[in-house]
């Protein structure tokens, strides 16, 4: 669940267990704090905090997290440039 200033995430399992994709859900939510909540669609405006916002433009900010999440970890060094290839390689056939 992602706000404007703060982000909780829960997952079933360990980061021992299963890190390179938690690892990934935080790097992705990281990126959501600049992308989304910082340049974001105007359409998501004005808040509406008993519905959900639904934006035609959503896609696009998705789409760029969708890149920028895997590279976050490639150039932090927690995943090697083969796997990161690998990833936005299965995004394009998607």
């Amino acid at each position: 669940m992602e706000h404007r200033n703060s982000t909780v995430m829960t997952a079933p399992a360990t980061i021992r267990d299963d890190r390179a994709r938690l690892l990934d859900t935080v790097a992705h939510e990281f990126f959501h704090c600049w992308n989304v909540e910082r340049i974001r669609p105007r359409s998501l405006e004005p808040f509406d905090f008993d519905g959900a916002n639904m934006s035609a433009e959503l896609w696009l900010a998705e789409g760029f997290t969708q890149y920028y999440g895997p590279l976050v970890l490639q150039r932090a060094g927690l995943v090697d440039l083969r796997s990161t290839l690998a990833v936005l390689g299965q995004l394009v056939e998607a």
